[in-house]
């Protein structure tokens, strides 16, 4: 009835009105990597079927995520916070 990683028994605890656990919450860091990596994926497609420019998008969200990584700031961390994302 449950998997290994407890997953199963995660969703019927949400389904059941149960306050989550710590680790099942979104915090600010998942988001971002969400958000990320919806964004590389879309500008993908759309490179490939609309226009190349969107491959600048593309480069574009690499190049944040990478100044992100180097000067532990990020924009989009900022948003999040402001919309009342949890940081842990």
């Amino acid at each position: 009835m449950c998997g290994r990683d407890g997953t199963f028994y995660a969703i019927l605890t949400v389904q059941a009105g149960f306050p989550k656990r710590r680790e099942e919450t979104m915090n600010v860091e998942r988001w971002i990597r969400v958000i990320a990596g919806t964004f590389v994926l879309t500008s993908l497609f759309l490179g490939l079927y609309v226009s190349r420019y969107w491959f600048l998008f593309t480069a574009f969200v690499g190049l944040n995520l990478f100044q992100s990584g180097l000067t532990k700031w990020c924009l989009m961390e900022n948003i999040l916070k402001k919309f009342g994302v949890s940081e842990r």
